[in-house]
């Protein structure tokens, strides 16, 4: 079922857009993914506001699901930072999951988020528990 706060974020992304900046952020990110053109600090509001400061896996991942699914960056680059909010709760079992978002990322600066804000501090967790090999292993 879809999650209702992601009809209310798509509806305020596409107000507060502006087709001009959604041109110019799609040749500099090289992607082929639709923009809204809106400025960073104005999507993380947006964000905050229908998803409020802090999720848990319980809560969020259907939402993170369903945003990734988009084919608006937008949509995708606010997945990704739910996502970094849910990290603490995510496992190397996650890792098939978290692997294909990699193959479905297009451009850089989605990859860069993913393994800035997930990979980076999941691997570093498990390694202190002495289990970061099947981590990095899995991330090949």
């Amino acid at each position: 079922m879809a999650d209702p706060r992601v009809a209310r974020f798509r509806e305020l992304l596409a107000q507060a857009g502006d087709p001009a900046d959604a041109k110019a952020q799609q040749a500099y990110h090289k992607t082929t993914l639709a923009f809204c053109g809106l400025k960073t600090d104005v999507r993380r509001q947006l964000r905050r506001e229908v998803f409020g400061a802090r999720l848990t896996r319980a809560d969020g991942e259907a939402a993170i699901r369903e945003l990734w699914d988009s084919s608006c960056w937008d949509e995708r680059i606010s997945a990704l930072a739910l996502l970094s909010q849910i990290e603490r709760e995510l496992t190397p079992a996650d890792l098939p999951w978290l692997k294909q978002l990699t193959r479905d990322a297009d451009g850089w600066a989605l990859l860069d988020t993913l393994a800035f804000e997930v990979f980076g501090p999941l691997a570093l967790r498990y390694d202190k528990a002495g289990q970061g090999a099947e981590v990095y292993g899995e991330l090949r």
